[in-house]
């Protein structure tokens, strides 16, 4: 999984660059269900 994380950030980075106002999660399906859904009261996926 890591590898697939590295290459996303690379390709995030590479748009948009490495300083910006954003804070970039890439997290598995399990991750988010047992930690960040309850954290969010609306959810939109892009």
């Amino acid at each position: 999984m890591l590898l697939i994380e590295e290459k996303l950030y690379a390709i995030i980075a590479r748009n948009i660059g490495l300083v910006t106002p954003f804070e970039i999660h890439i997290i598995s399906s399990e991750e988010y269900e047992n930690w960040y859904r309850k954290f969010i009261d609306a959810h939109q996926e892009i």
